[in-house]
């Protein structure tokens, strides 16, 4: 089975619901602390491995070491529990 893995640069992969994607921020640069960076900041502050934050009027599903792979038919979500060694 092929499967195509996505990752990011660094952040989290936050799962916003379709009724909310039209409120997502994004980020806002500022010099302030990583929480203060509009909803990414928000995100990237999620400590352990699985969170959410409110984006708009629902909770995003934030995966903080995380991929995810899409094969024909299915997506999967990985989540690393364990650092890497």
């Amino acid at each position: 089975m092929l499967h195509t893995w996505v990752s990011t640069a660094g952040g989290p992969l936050i799962a916003v619901p379709k009724s909310e994607l039209n409120t997502w921020a994004g980020v806002d640069l500022n010099n302030g602390p990583v929480e203060t960076w509009g909803d990414y900041g928000r995100a990237c502050a999620v400590e352990g491995y699985i969170g959410t934050v409110t984006v708009g009027a629902q909770q995003a599903l934030v995966l903080v070491r995380a991929t995810y792979t899409k094969d024909e038919d299915n997506w999967m979500i990985l989540v690393q529990l364990q650092p890497a060694t």
